[in-house]
């Protein structure tokens, strides 16, 4: 019995038929910007910039990649001199491919 002939199949990958060629990323898969993870932050907790004392920083990526922010608030000890210190509230990270906020401390 003879073995039928195996014939090699190729597909085109997009329309230029450049077998490299990335897929072109949509708005949906488009991995946020560190200023746009920020606010994604600022909406997970409520913070309003513009009038909150509280603020939202970005520290590091994680090991898997995920932006981890400080969240902070400004207190003032001494009125006069605005003399104050830093209290950290939390950290948080983002996953800036599926856009989603969680405590980056109780993983």
């Amino acid at each position: 019995m003879r073995k039928p002939w195996l014939v090699p199949v190729t597909t085109r990958s997009s329309e230029s038929g450049n077998k490299n060629e990335q897929p072109k990323q949509t708005e949906k898969n488009r991995p946020l910007a560190h200023e746009e993870a920020e606010q994604l932050v600022r909406d997970y907790l409520n913070i309003d910039s513009t009038t909150s004392n509280v603020f939202v920083k970005y520290d590091h990526d994680n090991e898997r990649g995920h932006y981890v922010f400080q969240v902070y608030e400004l207190v003032i000890d001494n009125y006069e001199t605005k003399e104050g210190h830093t209290a950290t509230i939390g950290w948080y990270a983002v996953d800036p491919v599926n856009k989603t906020v969680y405590d980056a401390l109780g993983e």
